[in-house]
């Protein structure tokens, strides 16, 4: 929405991934705690190897770009819809202390981790990058102000470390409320007036909806996703035009929603990354890039 009104975004070619994320087939994903790893958990493949040993000095503890890209490649080799967290290097009884609620959701979808591994793969988890903004949150559009996630100050640069997103929001909103009320101090303000506008009567097919969704989210993991290259950024990029077309005649002639909305902005945030990908063939942080043609 920043953009269609002119604000500078860059560096959103840096998207983070997670590399732990809760996989079982009728189960919502989630965040399986890095600390697991810190404690002794391992990551390995359905026969029990654990392949990080073999990638990274550090194992299971190396960056998460290069859990994410080891577990990807992996998984595209093997076969197997997902690759493992092995706790058994820790008692069930400190796993139940020290991580009750990881412990507690997991055994709601039928995975004991203290009896067993965890079903685990990578997943889109931080946007790196943004709407440009200074440390007051301020846009190169008047009165348009992004904090948060949303913004980007450079603070991340390519690979954001673990925690840093909260201090940063913190902090960002505080100087960016020191700001605002300094200027609604000293100026006046007005709401401009809206023009007349009635929204169409016809609903959106949910199921044309769903099926843009679904498409959308697989050409960005196959294409821009963890391991890109300059053909995949293409095929990608042909695809999600296609797909902004149509569903722009769906905004165009149906009553507003808002799966529809965010289906709008989350085509549009695709062809940003993309495009800002395609310009970037230097391979740094969370945006790898490979040369050979495939």
């Amino acid at each position: 929405m920043a953009y269609r009104v002119g604000a500078r975004v860059i560096d959103l070619e840096y998207t983070q991934f997670h590399p732990t994320v809760f996989f079982k087939k009728g189960a919502p994903r989630f965040l399986i705690t890095e600390a697991l790893r810190g404690e002794g958990a391992v990551i390995v493949n359905a026969k029990g190897e654990r392949f990080m040993d073999a990638v990274h000095p550090l194992g299971s503890l190396a960056p998460r770009d290069v859990v994410s890209r080891t577990i990807h490649l992996e998984l595209a080799a093997s076969g197997e819809p997902c690759v493992f967290l092995d706790l058994s290097a820790m008692k069930p009884e400190f796993v139940r202390e020290r991580f009750p609620s990881i412990y507690e959701r997991c055994l709601k979808y039928g995975i004991d981790v203290t009896r067993e591994p965890v079903p685990i793969v990578p997943a889109g988890h931080f946007s790196c990058g943004g709407v440009h903004t200074d440390l007051q949150g301020r846009t190169n559009v008047r009165h348009l102000n992004a904090i948060g996630e949303t913004g980007c100050t450079g603070l991340h640069g390519a690979n954001r470390l673990a925690s840093t997103s909260l201090l940063e929001c913190l902090t960002s909103a505080k100087f960016a409320a020191q700001a605002d009320a300094a200027e609604i101090a000293c100026n006046v303000f007005h709401l401009p007036e809206p023009r007349v506008w009635e929204s169409p009567v016809r609903e959106a097919d949910p199921t044309l909806i769903a099926q843009d969704l679904s498409l959308l989210q697989s050409t960005m993991w196959n294409y821009a996703g963890v391991i890109r290259s300059p053909k995949r950024l293409t095929r990608a990029r042909r695809i999600l035009l296609e797909l902004r077309e149509e569903i722009q005649s769906f905004y165009r002639g149906c009553r507003l929603s808002r799966q529809l909305i965010e289906l709008r902005n989350a085509v549009q945030t695709a062809l940003l990354i993309v495009y800002a990908a395609s310009l970037n063939p230097r391979s740094k942080g969370c945006h790898y890039v490979i040369d050979r043609e495939e």
